[in-house]
């Protein structure tokens, strides 16, 4: 059977479509979609009148049933837009088209961690699950609009960490599977539609194993989509498109105001040539983003608290031309707290609220911080009180671990621990890095730094607006900002240092301007600002 299979798949004139592609970007093409695909949008909206179904904003229904044969096409989703559910809604309307054409198309989803891809496959199932819940509802209706095929395309997991969600066809590793077993291509190539989803090292591996003598040019995928693309280095992201055909879409789901990859190196003295003229160091998602291919953005925040979307929607993504908003107004329940500055930051009229303090000495630890916290996370975790839990109640983020440890080692009931090794396997205290693609009930950013001469050292990395786009969006119903004053009247005479702190300055400046308390702690001033956002100001 192997050797079947392994007769099927063509071999490429191009060793890599995406790089390719990088060197000479593809014509956008015209943005219509297959027939196939559009049906299966119109179908979306037949049930969405029918009361079956919610509906879909302007740029997920031309995601969905637009740009069939669009070369490379990019998503920006801010924080909580759905870009994950969105993209499998694409992608089974793209296998619907393949469908009506009558030929074999297999999908690719590929995420830089095994935690994103896990979370990516849940939603595919649950969109071919909601499929069935269609036919079950209204079989007529989906019978006009929708291929019954679409139910069976089976949905693989290459080589997780963790088993794959329920309705996903776990393939182990090729080096963990005995000599009589196919090889992972060989299983995927058996069906004629497929999803397959898998990390840029599990596609390597996968066609390691089955071509040890060359990777390059097999072609099995129709559509590679790759999520999370902020976060994915350029070399990453050619390691996916190791199996794409020469005439497959690419699909590159991100947001550039969110953080980037993690990669240290000397780029200022970086000498080889293609190192520099790729810049390895950025994204894919802004290294196609700086050639303008087409691209959809997302306005809707189905997790932001509307303050929160106000808030990132005049400050950071009104300059993509995205009106950013969200109609959730749920805010926290009213509790008795004892301490006054505490119930003052907890107050729920107040979705962001900034607490500014006059201590200016601490550098990658701060106790004074540690201690103005203290009062707030004991109300959020008491059981009697807010009960928030470490997995998805209260999140705090810090810029530096020795402040993550301090706290750590303060509040051991935000962490959950090995119970072999003692040590903390997950806690709700963490770097912003740590929380980027989750969310919580309430988040609480301790900014730490507050000596003037080393913010100003240092300011490309606390002030970077991404850090606080990021920690501010993780926020369902409240989002705390505890940071010394010295952050607010920072003046630098460097163009980027300035331009970065104003997201800081206008966050307190313009949209929490409420005095909730004021007064001294350890002999330092500090002062509670809340702030309600546009829409319920």
């Amino acid at each position: 059977m192997a050797f079947m299979h392994s007769s099927t798949v063509r071999a490429s004139k191009t060793p890599n479509v995406l790089y390719s592609r990088l060197v000479t970007p593809p014509s956008s093409g015209e943005g219509a979609g297959l027939p196939g695909q559009v049906a299966f949008l119109n179908g979306l909206n037949a049930f969405h009148r029918a009361g079956h179904l919610h509906d879909f904003e302007d740029g997920k229904r031309e995601f969905i049933g637009g740009h069939g044969r669009t070369p490379v096409l990019l998503v920006q989703g801010p924080p909580g837009t759905g870009k994950s559910r969105s993209s499998a809604f694409a992608v089974f309307a793209r296998l619907q088209g393949a469908m009506r054409e009558n030929r074999p198309y297999r999908v690719f989803f590929s995420c830089k961690t095994h935690a994103a891809t896990d979370v990516l496959l849940k939603n595919v199932v649950a969109v071919q699950e909601k499929l069935q819940e269609l036919r079950t509802a209204d079989p007529k209706l989906f019978g006009a609009h929708f291929d019954a095929r679409l139910l069976e395309v089976p949905v693989y997991r290459i080589a997780p960490n963790d088993p794959p969600p329920a309705g996903v066809v776990h393939l182990l590793k090729n080096d963990e599977k005995g000599d009589d077993e196919d090889y992972n291509a060989d299983v995927i190539l058996e069906s004629e539609w497929g999803v397959v989803g898998t990390t840029p090292g599990g596609t390597y591996g996968m066609l390691k194993k089955k071509w040890p003598k060359n990777i390059f040019g097999h072609e099995l995928c129709d559509l590679l989509v790759l999520d999370e693309a902020s976060q994915m280095s350029l070399p990453e992201a050619i390691m996916a498109a190791l199996p794409l055909k020469e005439d497959a879409t690419l699909i590159v789901v991100g947001d550039h105001r969110q953080m980037p990859p993690i990669v240290k190196h000397d780029w200022d003295a970086e000498a080889r040539r293609t190192f520099r003229q790729f810049q390895v160091y950025e994204s894919v998602f802004d290294t196609l983003r700086a050639q303008h291919p087409p691209i959809i953005r997302f306005a809707e925040s189905y997790r932001l608290h509307a303050a929160m979307a106000d808030f990132l929607r005049e400050e950071v993504y009104r300059h993509d031309g995205i009106p950013y908003h969200s109609k959730k107004r749920d805010g926290l329940p009213i509790h008795p707290v004892a301490d006054d500055l505490a119930a003052a930051v907890l107050d729920p009229d107040y979705p962001l609220v900034v607490v500014v303090h006059d201590e200016a000495e601490s550098q990658m630890q701060n106790p004074f911080e540690q201690a103005l916290i203290e009062p707030v996370l004991r109300a959020l975790a008491d059981p009697t009180k807010y009960g928030l839990d470490a997995t998805d109640g209260v999140g705090i983020v810090v810029p530096h671990r020795a402040q993550r440890a301090a706290l750590q080692q303060s509040f051991p009931e935000l962490c959950i621990l090995d119970p072999d090794t003692g040590m903390p396997v997950r806690s709700a205290i963490d770097t912003v890095e740590r929380f980027q693609g989750g969310e919580r009930t309430v988040i609480i950013v301790s900014a730490t730094e507050s000596d003037r001469a080393y913010l100003l050292a240092s300011s490309k990395f606390l002030l970077d607006p991404r850090r606080l786009t990021v920690a501010l969006s993780r926020a369902k119903q409240k989002m705390i900002l505890v940071a010394s004053r010295s952050i607010f009247s920072l003046f630098s005479t460097d163009e980027e240092t300035f331009a970065n702190s104003l997201l800081w300055k206008n966050l307190l400046l313009r949209t929490c301007t409420t005095l909730l308390w004021e007064g001294e702690r350890e002999g330092k001033k500090v002062a509670v600002w809340g702030g309600k956002g546009q829409s319920l100001a």
